[in-house]
């Protein structure tokens, strides 16, 4: 079941790296595309590097794998809340607040 789930995650990370390096060209100006690919490289290095790390140490901590198993499940359900709530276009974010006004 864990070589399963390592797969799919590895064939997820594969799949959203080539949509978002098809992606960011359409939603930024064609002169910054570079830019924009290039700083979605760093923050996917360093996100690679540190995750695993941070990962192993709050595992060595924890000894009770079920309180670090809903660490990380809280820290996924952020991270997917946050992702909602960046992908809200923020024109719509500005009329909801001139309408609240």
């Amino acid at each position: 079941m864990v070589s399963v789930g390592i797969a799919l995650i590895n064939i997820g990370f594969t799949i959203l790296t080539i949509v978002i390096n098809i992606d960011i060209p359409h939603t930024i100006k064609k002169e910054k595309s570079a830019m924009g690919i290039g700083i979605y490289n760093l923050i996917n290095f360093l996100g690679m590097s540190f995750g695993p790390s941070i990962a192993s140490r709050i595992l060595n901590v924890s000894s009770s794998f079920s309180l670090s198993f809903g660490f990380f499940v809280s820290l996924l359900l952020v991270a997917l809340l946050l992702s909602c709530l960046s992908s809200i276009p923020v024109s719509s974010r500005k009329i909801k607040q001139s309408r609240q006004l």
